[in-house]
């Protein structure tokens, strides 16, 4: 499939996902206090924590795993596919006994970590038990990707995420924060119940489900380093949101809370053909690495293409957007979202190059890049809390972070022969002037139109005209055949 029909599918799909997400936030917002509303939120941080822990990296490994059977018989790879459901689905149980365990044990203990308070025991671990749901949908997500199942993962995407909002909307009305937490667990698991449908074709349902122990020995060398990475910057961005919290307030943390959603989920739709596409890609050239080279740069330039008039209109409308997708009490974050929407090209860019290393094979340096982006990032943090940056520690840690993330991946892909042209350097140092002049975009308009005149030189120079051209044209073509 090409590239422009990946992005349409996978954006289309991606966006129906996300507005879905931003509409149940809505809803919270709109029966919960900004209060409650840090709590629900530090709570389904709780829930990633817990997810990133149980599952072992074990999406990321299915999706590598899966990969690499892209010319085997369908009959071997459906076999893969069924074992990899055995296996899944047994984490999954053993997942929900340990909770129960938890739940009847030391409620006090996990509500008061989780919350900073014992009275949201039934609410934190209602969501808590999504766990194992969020490890089934993830994991049969990932073996769409590592199948390139673009339309599978596009009716997965649609379907759910507009069925399960008028569930939500009663629990919430009826129940408040314990039925925003029922939301919560409801969504997890509608999406479980629907990634298992979308891939029924894929895989039978037999006694050999259960001889998984040799696909999981091959999922887990994949997925080892990706559990370490993912463990660690949880729990990281989870304490220092959690000290936050017991710093500043309820108030202040409800600010960072509601603008995390947006700007953690909006590069999530932009590229959300990312890995559809790099994967095959650069895997099919990993031994040409001049075409690797060219492959990369381009997806870079397309990728930040994309999202930096995605980062102006949030920008531009900051106050409208935190009052539409909430309520009008959250527009006392529109400063701290702006603050944080200078990091988005950022981490576009940084994420693409991260992402490259892995159908490269390239496993060591993609560990290495990871963890330094979260050391940076959380010694970044403590002098910033020192030097009384406030709730604004976390924008500040994130930029900077991000910046030494880029250049030490750039510089390690150099370090394997793979040499970046003259244009790809001009290219970031033009990305750059962008993230400066939207620093200094609070004070004048004249530096957001001084960042939209660089950013339309980007365009112009790159040849970008003729792809936005044919994307569009060929989403015209699929709409009306």
């Amino acid at each position: 499939m090409r590239l422009s029909k990946k992005i349409v599918y996978s954006v289309a799909a991606t966006t129906v996902n996300v507005l879905s997400g931003f509409l149940r936030n809505k809803i919270f917002a709109i029966y919960l206090s900004v209060s409650l509303f840090g709590i629900l939120s530090l709570a389904q941080q709780g829930l990633s924590i817990l997810f990133t822990l149980f599952a072992f990296g074990i999406p990321v490994g299915i999706s590598s795993y899966l990969a690499k059977l892209s010319a085997v018989p369908q009959g071997v790879k459906k076999l893969a596919v069924s074992k990899i459901i055995g296996m899944v689905f047994t984490l999954s149980l053993v997942v929900l006994l340990l909770l129960v365990l938890a739940f009847v044990f030391i409620p006090d203990v996990v509500s008061f970590t989780i919350s900073g308070s014992n009275d949201f025991i039934l609410p934190v671990f209602i969501i808590l038990l999504a766990c194992p749901f969020m490890i089934i949908q993830n994991s049969l997500v990932s073996a769409m990707e590592g199948l390139g199942l673009v339309k599978e993962l596009t009716s997965f995407k649609i379907v759910p995420a507009i069925l399960f909002l008028p569930i939500i909307l009663f629990f919430v009305q009826k129940y408040h924060f314990t039925g925003a937490a029922v939301g919560v667990f409801v969504t997890e698991f509608s999406f479980a119940v629907f990634a298992f449908v979308a891939l029924r074709k894929n895989f039978s349902i037999s006694k050999e489900m259960l001889s998984f122990f040799e696909v999981a020995k091959e999922v887990m060398s994949f997925a080892a380093a990706s559990v370490l990475v993912g463990g660690v910057w949880m729990i990281a961005d989870f304490v220092l949101k959690r000290y936050l919290l017991a710093t500043f307030g309820q108030i202040e943390n409800g600010i960072v809370q509601s603008v995390a959603k947006i700007v953690d989920l909006y590069p999530i739709v932009v590229l959300s053909w990312l890995n559809l596409h790099l994967f095959p890609v650069l895997g099919a050239s990993r031994d040409d690495k001049k075409a690797v080279v060219g492959h990369l740069e381009r997806t870079v330039l397309i990728s930040v293409s994309l999202i930096i008039p995605v980062v102006f209109f949030l920008f531009l409308f900051r106050e409208q957007i935190l009052s539409l997708l909430y309520q009008k009490d959250f527009t006392i974050a529109q400063d701290y979202f702006a603050t944080m929407l200078l990091a988005g090209i950022l981490k576009v860019a940084s994420w693409v190059v991260g992402t490259a290393l892995l159908p490269l094979g390239l496993r060591k340096e993609w560990f290495i890049s990871s963890q330094l982006y979260i050391i940076a990032y959380v010694c970044l943090a403590i002098i910033g809390l020192h030097a009384g940056f406030g709730i604004y520690v976390i924008p500040f840690a994130t930029i900077l972070g991000l910046s030494i993330q880029f250049f030490v991946t750039v510089y390690l892909f150099t370090k394997r022969g793979f040499k970046f042209s003259h244009n790809f350097v001009i290219q970031i140092i033009l990305y750059g002037f962008i993230t400066l002049f939207l620093f200094f975009g609070k004070l004048s308009f004249m530096f957001l139109f001084m960042a939209m005149i660089v950013f339309l030189l980007i365009i112009i120079r790159y040849k970008l005209i003729h792809d936005v051209y044919i994307l569009i044209q060929n989403a015209i073509q699929k709409a009306t055949a």
